[in-house]
């Protein structure tokens, strides 16, 4: 049923300096609605950005460095009544 949200692509990098070991990860989360369409996509692309952008992340054995939103696009769908929205975040993990 709509609306709702996904979790799409996600990829990861080593993010190494000379004196640390790190990661950055890069994830994709995807917005879908119909009937109160872009406006919809864009609430619920808002509300999860309220939780990600420059959170206080808990992941064991690192420390979060840096969570924020890169970019967001919202589109209507080839069906002609689904409205997807997309919101890519970086997250930058030292590890401990």
């Amino acid at each position: 049923p709509y609306p709702y949200l996904t979790l799409g692509d996600a990829g990861a990098e080593v993010w190494d300096t000379s004196t640390t070991r790190g990661t950055r990860f890069t994830w994709t989360l995807r917005a879908y609605a119909r009937d109160s369409g872009r406006q919809s996509v864009l609430s619920i692309l808002e509300a999860a950005h309220a939780l990600l952008h420059r959170a206080t992340l808990a992941v064991p054995g690192h420390a979060v460095v840096l969570a924020r939103l890169l970019d967001t696009e919202t589109r209507l769908l080839a069906d002609g009544a689904t409205w997807q929205g997309a919101a890519r975040y970086r997250i930058l993990l030292q590890a401990l």
